[in-house]
């Protein structure tokens, strides 16, 4: 019996005008995937994390979901791009954590599970120490370990982190890379990332989205890929990391 896919984007359209931000975009997520989410700015991808998080509804064509995964609080952690947070807001960095427990479909039983679990968290992260701290004075690099926490306490099925790697310190981003490689042993990741010479040498497939969406099937992308996939890419070589170039898709800014 073939495997259902957690999610479904099923030839999904989109516009906030007239032009259309995705066309026909038609996207299976299984169980453990690890896709790496790729394209130009204004491409659609930002548009199409919204539609899997149901924050937008598709003009054309729907987004599916396994009979197993719970309807109304979909078992989806989230990782936002980490900007700046008002450094007067009166929350605690461990209260960010728990925050993320109301999209979990069986809530903590206790609070104090829910603490026990959210310090757990911290303490693996290796911010345990500012779980009193007030959020509004963490750098960029400390919130993104934080908001980690916040989306990994609903124990979700699919983690989508949006550009991960804006405001991860260079001392971290090894360890939180290889973090996402054993989280994806029990969940399936999607994450979206301009920076591709990094992500090419943890995802397991890409999708490249500007306006239309073009799926690989390896993040190793031969010219015969190119070919077969109409998905103008260049590979260059820097050392022994491979990077990958987007270029234009015909017919498309």
């Amino acid at each position: 019996m073939m495997e259902k896919p957690l999610i479904h984007i099923n030839h999904v359209t989109f516009s906030w005008d007239v032009e259309p931000v995705l066309e026909d975009v038609d996207l299976k997520i299984y169980d453990r995937d690890f896709i790496g989410i790729i394209g130009p700015n204004g491409g659609g991808k930002t548009t199409l994390v919204k539609i899997i998080m149901g924050l937008i509804q598709p003009l054309k064509g729907k987004v599916y979901f396994r009979e197993d995964l719970p309807r109304l609080k979909r078992p989806i952690g989230y990782l936002p791009q980490v900007k700046t947070l008002d450094k007067q807001f009166p929350i605690t960095v461990i209260d960010v954590v728990r925050s993320g427990s109301l999209m979990r479909h069986n809530p903590f039983s206790s609070a104090s599970e829910e603490k026990e679990r959210a310090l757990e968290l911290l303490g693996e992260m290796g911010i345990g120490h500012l779980r009193k701290r007030a959020a509004g004075e963490l750098s960029g690099g400390q919130m993104q370990r934080v908001f980690l926490c916040r989306a990994l306490i609903s124990d979700p099925r699919v983690l989508i982190l949006d550009e991960p790697g804006t405001f991860v310190d260079n001392r971290f981003e090894g360890e939180f890379f290889e973090r996402l490689k054993t989280l994806n042993e029990k969940m399936a990741i999607l994450l979206v990332s301009h920076d591709v010479g990094t992500i090419t040498s943890f995802v397991k497939t890409i999708a490249c989205v500007n306006r239309k969406l073009h799926y690989h099937h390896s993040a190793v992308l031969t010219p015969e890929d190119l070919k077969a996939y109409n998905c103008p890419i260049q590979v260059i070589s820097h050392g022994d990391i491979p990077h990958t170039i987007l270029e234009k898709h015909n017919g498309h800014a």
